[in-house]
């Protein structure tokens, strides 16, 4: 926001600086000033004071008072006064000044000690009857609207007049400034909306979240008033009144009033999706939601009707204390350690970048590939360059990816709020349980796995948990948990979502699966083999659809957004007691370390957080197990073992164990051998999908181009293990 606030300030000061000269050349008085000049004048001091206060600048926000009040009527009077040359120069010398604490507050990010200036300001305004008063933060945590005249309110019109109007028409064009200032808003405005949501679904166990809801929309009002939204500030005004009321008479909110509050963000968010589509956000019905708030405000204090934050005054009535400015929040929304600033970085020059760093690392591989080819090239300094390319290139993509990487809490923040609802649609209590959010992912799993994980979350209470009379037959407790868990294991992400419920009802999805004709009427299928069914598009067991589920459209989705991240999903269950569903993800979407290793006359890459080690075997410790296959002994513990040329079919290979290599892979939970013809080196490579022509091939997870310029084949551990257990079966 400050960077937002410097755009437009040195905009709004450069339109301005022709009108003040002007004044400073004749000695002019405000009233000879034509109507855009003071249009110009008016809005930088309410760019001032809005951003002083909002922003937490003391020094600026009682200059930009000064000024502010300076420039406004006297009495009665709808225009601005005429000032004499006294105020003339003590406006010129408070533009300079507020000029000054701009420019050291985008200097060195906070106000530059200018004690003597303003001491000397300061005496000037008091002298000429202007308010002044510095600040301190403690001091600034409201800011409350008196009434105005009848003659302030026509002069805070005068921007509507046909005029002024056509004064800013004629004005330069700041779309670009403005452009940037609201994306900086909209995106402040979906954190602070993010965190009122989950406090208010933690209000009811943990109380002191009203101070937190109170601060949240304090920042959002502030917000709204330094853009000028004033339906919005307005609105977030009232919520705060509510909120402010409630907290003074230390009451507790009743759920009702929680539903209504999260009604109240789900209004907010319309409204800042209409900003976001160039509307002007002012679709809330003021005196609806006045009449909904008063049902809870009269238990506690009278919702206001309050006025803009532009609108309050800076002149101080009798035996009163003068406005202070509104301090930034001690807890934000987002935080950066001490001395270290936080930035916004666009998403697409996020991806611009990794795309760049991943052409890098081909890039260096062909210049390393080369440095073996030409017989003239001094090879001990040549590689000792390709070294450093190689340190710099990986370097560069470890942080294009690090810049990528978010906690997945994103994705579990629409969560709680879900399971309330369903809870009281259903008649289910349920009790949510999130670990793990604090898990790192790349920001493109945080988009594509909130669907799946909602879907998980309605199937798992529609479909898993029972109804509290029946958990209590079976004695359980009558509320019914869900855990979600994020965690890394096995160069994985893994999210598990399970409950403690009836568990996967086994007869009927055989008795579907057969129906549907997907297995035939005789088979009878393991669970690892009839449980994948229920991912298949259309497919139910709910007799009676119902508003949460039963159509048949969720859990396909789940698998489909899954396998677009290169993932898969996995459903484990115990009859009567419990149902987990695990998603597996791959860590990084990008760029992986690989193995290079060759069978028969082609060449595969392996990843290796999958590998566990590599040998070259004796002949006695391979064995032939009847209706097992191949096995490997290795350290007392046998092992299956697969050869890579058999699960893909290629000719060339290693016919005995002994001539080849043996790789030990795992997937977290089974572990095998792959038997290969050679190890070729370790390599850092870039992941290319394999495109929708050409589908998801069982156990291979995409391409990369290696040095030579040849396209490979990247290796799919888990989906390998697998292949390999069903050719053999």
């Amino acid at each position: 926001m400050v960077q937002a606030f410097l755009t437009e300030y040195r905009q709004l000061a450069s339109e301005a600086a022709a009108v003040l000269g002007e004044a400073a050349r004749a000695g002019a008085s405000t009233g000879s000033l034509d109507r855009k000049g003071l249009a110009q004048l008016s809005h930088l001091t309410h760019v001032l004071r809005d951003a002083g206060l909002f922003l937490n600048f003391p020094q600026l926000a009682a200059v930009a008072r000064a000024l502010f009040e300076l420039l406004r009527p006297r009495g009665e009077e709808a225009l601005p006064p005429a000032l004499n040359p006294t105020q003339t120069r003590l406006m010129l010398s408070g533009f300079q000044l507020a000029a000054r604490l701009v420019e050291g507050v985008a200097a060195n990010g906070a106000e530059p000690r200018l004690d003597a200036e303003l001491e000397r300001f300061a005496g000037e305004a008091r002298a000429a009857g202007l308010p002044w008063e510095l600040a301190t933060p403690a001091q600034c945590e409201t800011e409350t609207a008196p009434t105005l005249t009848e003659s302030q309110k026509i002069a805070d019109l005068l921007a509507e007049t046909p005029a002024a109007k056509a004064a800013a028409a004629a004005a330069p064009p700041r779309a670009a400034a403005a452009a940037d200032m609201l994306n900086v808003f909209l995106q402040d405005a979906e954190e602070i909306l993010d965190h009122t949501e989950q406090d208010l679904l933690a209000l009811d166990k943990d109380p002191e979240k009203l101070h937190d809801l109170l601060r949240q929309f304090h920042t959002l009002k502030g917000n709204s008033g330094l853009m000028g939204y004033d339906v919005l500030q307005q609105f977030s005004h009232q919520l705060e009144n509510v909120l402010q009321g409630i907290r003074d008479q230390q009451l507790r909110p009743p759920p009702e009033w929680i539903t209504l509050f999260l009604e109240a963000v789900d209004q907010l968010r319309r409204a800042m999706a209409d900003l976001a589509k160039g509307g002007n956000g002012r679709g809330i019905n003021l005196e609806l939601w006045q009449a909904k708030l008063a049902v809870f405000s009269s238990a506690s204090t009278a919702v206001s009707s309050p006025e803009p934050v532009e609108k309050v005054t800076t002149s101080n009535p009798p035996d009163s204390r003068p406005s202070q400015p509104a301090a930034v929040p001690a807890e934000t929304v987002t935080s950066t350690p001490a001395g270290r600033g936080g930035v916004r970085v666009n998403v697409e020059r996020l991806d611009q970048l990794n795309d760049l760093a991943g052409e890098l690392v081909i890039a260096a591989a062909v210049v390393q590939h080369l440095s073996t080819a030409r017989a003239d090239v001094d090879l001990e300094r040549y590689n000792r360059a390709c070294h450093q390319l190689n340190l710099i290139t990986s370097t560069v993509q470890d942080l294009a990816m690090a810049i990528r990487m978010v906690p997945i809490e994103s994705a579990f923040r629409r969560l709680p709020r879900l399971a309330r609802e369903l809870a009281a649609k259903t008649g289910k209590p349920i009790d949510l349980q999130l670990v793990g959010a604090e898990t790192e992912v790349d920001r493109r799993v945080t988009e594509l796995i909130a669907d799946p994980l909602v879907h998980m979350v309605r199937n798992a209470v529609d479909h898993g948990l029972e109804a509290p009379d029946e958990r209590r037959k079976r004695g359980k407790p009558a509320t019914g948990t869900i855990r979600i868990e994020a965690l890394h294991r096995s160069g994985e992400v893994w999210i598990n979502v399970s409950d403690d419920g009836r568990g996967l009802q086994r007869e009927k999805i055989l008795a579907r699966a057969r129906e549907r004709g997907l297995l035939p009427s005789e088979a009878t299928p393991t669970d690892d083999e009839l449980f994948p069914l229920i991912f298949e598009p259309g497919f139910s067991t709910a007799e009676v659809v119902t508003e949460v589920s039963g159509r048949g459209v969720g859990l396909d989705v789940v698998k489909r957004n899954i396998e677009r991240l290169r993932g898969r999903i996995e459903a484990h269950s115990t009859p009567g007691l419990s149902t987990t569903l695990t998603i597996r993800l791959p860590l990084t979407l990008a760029v992986i370390q690989g193995m290079i290793v060759g069978v028969g006359d082609e060449q595969f890459v392996l990843p290796m957080p999958g590998i566990t080690e590599s040998l070259r075997p004796a002949a006695a410790d391979i064995h032939h197990v009847q209706g097992e296959g191949e096995m490997i002994v290795l350290r007392g513990a046998t092992i299956p073992l697969f050869r890579l040329a058999d699960l893909f079919m290629l000719p060339g290979s290693a016919a005995r164990p002994e001539a080849g290599v043996v790789t030990i892979v795992e997937d977290g939970e089974r572990r095998v051998a792959l038997l290969l013809d050679d190890l070729l080196g370790q390599q850092r490579v870039v992941v290319k999908s394999l495109g929708d022509s050409l589908g998801r091939l069982p156990g291979v997870s995409g391409a990369s181009i290696l040095a030579d310029g040849r396209v490979r084949l990247i290796l799919d551990v888990p989906g390998l293990i697998r292949l390999a257990h069903e050719r053999r079966r």
